[in-house]
């Protein structure tokens, strides 16, 4: 098992995890020389009746080394070779110390050479092929008891030997993933683990049938071509097949997250998260468009690293032209990266490695685009598979996003109507109810009495000299009157009364219902008192008094507008008692108070009654 490097970000500190990797590499590389001289130097070369010589072998470890399958692992990529068979045979037809030469040089040129590996990645690679071949030679010798033959002793130690050769190389790649990133996940491992046991083995079962071919008749080594080709079929098929059934995971989990919140943000937050892992990239972005030229796009972007920019505006940047043209072509896209050295790919021109991107179609317009960029590992890149992958996610976040955008449109209508009915039911200034709201209100409570039961009571408040207010400091100090009065009020009640403004400097109370009007008057006194301390205006203190009506029924037919209006003749009944006073309405009162509104009618007359005319003249012209 090989670690295929795999891009960091290059602002890692010197000290982080590179440097971790190096150090282990470099004990890696003196346990392989320790391991090289104290058990691989000492062993004779074996009595088989082939001899075959280093550098053959070493070609073969080449193309073990070519032909690979690469299984992903926590964002870092392990190929599975055929590697055990080179080893096998070289240990029955090659020299102890050419067998560990021959791994050496088989991988270097195959890891530096031809797939161009970073340095760290090639010496770790490069120590761990020592290291291995050092065990393998060491348990095979100790096991066989010296010299090679085809005793089942024999294919035990050969068995012995490339398991634990691989089962180092498992240990020291989860050593190098835990190093970069923490503890591997143990399901993950499990996988790798699962594999590392099971190729092994196949590969030192088919290595011992070449090895009993090639020690009968040397000439029939070409039939093993076969079932080796084969072999490597078979592997890559399964991790094909293996591959598809992770999607279909990665898809159910994408439908998972898209249907499990009505946030809408976090939703896409989720996604990306998602999606980074699907496709083992380092950056994951949705775009969504708006639906008027008058709005901004919006963007969200998890990466690089453990960046994270929740929605905002988009920026002219260098992806701003990619942007556009998933925006306007409303096609998918598809850029891997460049597979030849020097050669910039054009995803590069946006700043990325390599990407796909998908739109995402609403009704009859592209309602945004998802991309993900810089596939992790340095063997693979973007394919068409992924971009179908990636449009049936895509397919699904267009779904989810309409219904978003819908479900926020619903409620900001149901916003709109309860701030209409709020509106519609209170005073703006001092947000008490309204008259409408106080009248609907005593309405329902008349309507749900019962004859003889509890009393609903209205208190009509009126402030006295409160024209001086406005006519002295000016309406707005006297709005900031009227609101520091409703905060008054509203902590002289409790919970169930209802406070009102009805307009200018009149306010009423409905009390909630009680058997007589004992509460009613306690509440008038604690008004009148509490209206009468000062109020603190632009920095002046102003000392007004509210005069206050009651009014009750227990008749179910009384209407709001009667108990109203005899709560109003009761203030002013308080008012003409001077002011700062509260009284309870008697039916005298209304007698009272329309004789008051007919007196106006007489002077006419006088003139013909020998009475005298009142004139006068005004001083002020207001």
């Amino acid at each position: 098992m090989r670690l295929i490097n795999r891009p960091r970000p290059r602002d890692w500190p010197p000290f982080g995890p590179e440097s971790r990797i190096w150090t282990f590499n470099a004990v890696l590389a003196l346990i392989a020389a320790w391991a090289f001289v104290a058990w691989v130097s000492p062993v004779a070369p074996s009595s088989s009746p082939v001899a075959m010589p280093w550098w053959l072998l070493a070609g073969l470890v080449f193309l073990a080394e070519v032909f690979v399958i690469h299984v992903h692992f926590r964002g870092e990529a392990e190929s599975f070779s055929l590697n055990e068979i080179p080893v096998v045979l070289g240990l029955f037809f090659v020299a102890p110390a050419g067998i560990v030469v021959a791994q050496l040089v088989g991988a270097a040129v195959a890891l530096g050479l031809y797939r161009r590996q970073a340095p760290m990645k090639l010496a770790f690679n490069l120590a761990l092929c020592a290291l291995q071949a050092s065990l393998a030679v060491a348990v095979f010798n100790g096991l066989s008891g010296g010299g090679a033959s085809l005793e089942p002793s024999h294919w035990v130690a050969a068995f012995a030997a490339t398991m634990l050769a691989s089962i180092v190389g498992v240990v020291a790649v989860a050593t190098v993933v835990s190093l970069v990133e923490g503890r591997p996940q143990p399901a993950q491992l499990k996988q790798i683990v699962g594999l590392g046991t099971i190729v092994p083995l196949t590969n030192t079962s088919l290595a011992l049938v070449g090895v009993t071919i090639i020690w009968s008749d040397p000439r029939a080594i070409w039939l093993l071509a076969v079932p080796v080709a084969t072999l490597l079929l078979a592997y890559r098929a399964y991790i094909r097949e293996r591959q598809k059934h992770e999607r279909l995971e990665w898809l159910y989990e994408a439908s998972r997250i898209l249907e499990g919140s009505t946030d809408l943000e976090a939703v896409m937050l989720a996604l990306l998260e998602h999606l980074r892992r699907m496709f083992r990239a380092d950056v994951a972005e949705i775009v969504i468009l708006p639906r008027n030229e008058s709005a901004e796009a919006l963007a969200m972007t998890v990466g690089p690293g453990e960046s994270v920019e929740p929605m905002h505006p988009i920026a002219e940047d260098h992806r701003a032209e990619l942007r556009a043209r998933l925006a306007s072509d409303g096609r998918s896209l598809l850029l891997p990266r460049s597979r030849g050295q020097g050669q910039e790919s054009s995803a590069e021109a946006f700043g990325l490695v390599d990407l796909i991107a998908a739109p995402l179609h609403g009704d009859s317009h592209v309602s945004g685009a998802i991309l993900v960029a810089n596939r992790r590992g340095a063997v693979s890149t973007f394919d068409t598979d992924d971009l179908d992958l990636l449009e049936a996610v895509s397919r699904q976040a267009a779904v989810a996003l309409e219904n978003g955008r819908l479900e926020a449109s619903l409620a900001r209508v149901s916003e709109l109507r309860d701030q209409l009915r709020y509106q519609a039911y209170h005073d703006p200034l001092t947000n008490l109810a309204n008259r409408r709201m106080l009248v609907e209100d005593l309405e329902r409570r008349l309507d749900v009495a019962k004859e003889g039961d509890r009393v609903p009571a209205v208190l009509f408040v009126d402030l006295d000299d409160f024209k001086l207010v406005n006519d002295t400091l000016g309406h707005a100090a006297g709005d900031d009157v009227l609101v520091a009065v409703a905060e008054r009020i509203r902590k002289c009640l409790r919970t169930g009364d209802l406070p009102a403004r009805l307009g200018g400097d009149e306010f009423a109370v409905l009390l909630d219902d009680a058997p007589d009007l004992g509460r009613a008057l306690l509440i008038a006194r604690r008004l009148v008192d509490t209206l009468q301390a000062p109020f603190s205006v632009e920095g002046r203190d102003v000392t007004m008094g509210a005069s206050i009506g009651i009014a009750s029924t227990n008749d179910r037919s009384e209407r709001p507008d009667e108990l109203l209006r005899n709560a109003d003749v009761a203030m002013y009944t308080a008012k003409a008692r001077g002011k700062a006073q509260f009284a309870v309405f008697e039916p005298a009162m209304q007698a009272a108070a329309v004789e008051r509104h007919v007196m106006p009618a007489d002077p006419p007359r006088a003139p013909a009654n020998g009475e005298p005319i009142l004139r006068y003249r005004p001083v002020v012209d207001l």
